[in-house]
């Protein structure tokens, strides 16, 4: 289960808030979802995979802690950065690992690796 999805049954089950409230809650983690697309391939491009990754791992790591001891009376805005936080961490691992597995595909394409006979 993602957060995209755990997050808004968290809000609208467990704190009971609106569907209107869990939507704004969510609203800056997607925007800077938008606005991480390109800054994160250039933080690979700068730093690596190997870095990027190990950072965005670590990001996971610590909010995927925290989650686990959010109660009925955690803070919205709480949960709003720590949401930020773990899109930031996802951003920052899935280009290295979408880069290293692309990688292996080479020049000829996917289909010309498998022969027909």
């Amino acid at each position: 289960m993602s957060g995209a999805f755990l997050i808004p049954l968290f809000l609208q089950s467990a704190i009971g808030v609106s569907a209107i409230i869990t939507g704004f809650v969510i609203l800056p983690a997607t925007l800077l979802k938008a606005l991480l697309n390109p800054l994160g391939s250039r933080f690979y491009k700068l730093f690596g995979g190997h870095k990027t990754s190990i950072l965005g791992s670590s990001l996971l790591l610590l909010v995927v802690f925290h989650l686990f001891f959010f109660s009925v009376n955690t803070n919205l805005n709480l949960v709003a950065i720590f949401y930020m936080i773990q899109i930031i961490g996802i951003r920052l691992l899935l280009f290295p690992m979408l880069a290293f597995s692309l990688k292996g595909i080479g020049s000829g394409g996917v289909y010309s690796r498998f022969k027909y006979y």
